[in-house]
C-alpha cells in the first residue's frame, strides 16, 4: 500500500485536553480524480469509516474529515478532532481513494504523531493555580467607581449632618412649629366666620364663643395661659408672653383684641344688652385682622424704608 507524501500542520500548535483542533495535511497530485471532484464541489466531506484501522475513541474524538483545494494540483486533507489524553497521539492511515469511490487509484494518507500538552507542563508548575476571580464585564469598572463616589458623597453628607445636627434639629422643629401656627390661625378664622353666620344663638352666647375661640388661639400661639385670664389681664399676658418685644403694629392689634374682649364682656354680663346692627360682623372682622397682624413677620424698619423707596422709584 503506497502512502502519499504530505506536510502536516497542527492548528493550533499547542492543544490541550478538550480543545477543538485540526490536523491539516497538504499534498500534491496530478490526479484527474481529485481535480474533477474538488473543482465541482470545492470542499468535500469524507466519511470517518475509511480510516484503515480502528479509531481509539478513548484518546480522541474525530468530528469530521474533509478535503479541499489549496492551489493548482495541491490539496489539503483536514481532520477535525477533540483530544481526551495528553502525550503523543496518532491517527490511523486514511484511505482517500475509497472514500472518493475510486477503485482504480489507491490514495492512502498516513499521519505523523502529535502531542497534546498538559496545562501544568505548559506553565512549568507542579500544582494548579488558585482559582481567580472572574473578570469584570465591560463598563462595570465605571459603575463601581460611580458607586464609590456616590457613597463618599453620602458619607460626607452624613458627617455634616451629624456635625450640624443641633442646627438642623432646630430648623425642622421651627418649621413644624410654624406649620402648626398656620394651621391654628386657619382653624380660628374658620370658626369665627362660621360663628358669624349663626342666626339662632343669643348675643350673650355669641360673645362667650368669640372669647373662647380667641383665648384658645392665643394660648396655643403664645404658649401662655390666656384661657385663665380675665379681660383686664389680656394685655399684661401679651407683654409677658412676648417679653415686651412686640412691634407697634402688633401692640395695636393686641389692644384691639382687648377692646373686643371688653365689649363682649359687656354683652355677656350686661342686662338686656345685645350687639348693635352689624356690630357682630365688625367685631369678628376686626378680630380676624388683628390675628393676621399677630401672625405677620415683622420687617425691620430700615428694610421697610428701602422697599418703600424702591417702590416709589418704580412708580415714578
Amino acid at each position: 500500500m503506497a502512502y502519499m507524501k504530505s506536510q502536516q500542520v497542527l492548528v493550533p500548535r499547542q492543544i490541550y485536553i478538550g480543545d477543538s483542533a485540526e490536523l491539516k495535511c497538504s499534498f500534491e497530485t496530478d490526479s484527474v480524480l481529485f481535480r474533477n471532484i474538488v473543482a465541482q464541489k470545492g470542499q468535500i466531506e469524507l466519511s470517518k469509516e475509511f480510516f484503515i484501522n480502528q479509531i481509539d475513541e478513548e484518546k480522541y474524538d474525530i468530528k469530521s474529515v474533509s478535503i479541499s483545494s489549496s492551489g493548482y494540483n495541491t490539496y489539503v486533507l483536514t481532520v477535525s478532532f477533540v483530544p481526551w489524553r495528553t502525550g503523543n497521539l496518532s491517527f490511523p492511515a486514511f484511505d482517500m481513494g475509497a472514500s472518493l469511490n475510486s477503485d482504480a487509484e489507491v490514495y492512502v494518507m498516513g499521519f505523523q504523531d502529535f502531542e497534546v500538552i498538559s496545562i501544568t507542563k505548559t506553565e512549568s508548575l507542579s500544582t494548579l493555580r488558585d482559582i481567580q476571580s472572574p473578570l469584570l464585564l465591560p463598563g462595570t469598572t465605571y459603575k463601581i467607581y460611580g458607586l464609590i463616589i456616590l457613597l463618599l458623597i453620602l458619607f460626607a453628607l452624613m458627617v455634616r449632618i451629624i456635625m450640624k445636627r443641633k442646627a438642623l434639629a432646630f430648623f425642622f422643629k421651627n418649621e413644624v412649629l410654624l406649620w402648626k401656627y398656620k394651621k391654628n390661625k386657619k382653624a380660628t378664622i374658620r370658626q369665627l366666620l362660621k360663628l358669624e353666620q349663626v342666626k339662632t344663638m343669643a348675643d350673650s352666647q355669641i360673645a362667650r364663643e368669640i372669647q373662647k375661640i380667641t383665648r384658645s388661639y392665643l394660648e396655643f400661639r403664645f404658649d401662655y395661659p390666656f384661657t385663665k385670664l380675665v379681660s383686664s389681664e389680656i394685655m399684661e399676658g401679651f407683654n409677658k408672653a412676648t417679653c415686651n418685644l412686640m412691634s407697634d403694629k402688633k401692640i395695636f392689634a393686641a389692644e384691639e383684641i382687648v377692646r373686643i374682649f371688653v365689649r363682649t364682656d359687656y354683652v355677656r354680663y350686661g342686662e338686656n344688652v345685645s350687639f348693635k346692627r352689624e356690630e357682630k360682623h365688625q367685631l369678628i372682622s376686626a378680630l380676624i385682622n388683628s390675628i393676621e397682624v399677630l401672625e405677620a413677620v415683622d420687617v425691620p424698619e430700615e428694610e421697610a424704608k428701602t422697599v418703600k423707596v424702591a417702590g416709589e422709584g418704580e412708580n415714578a
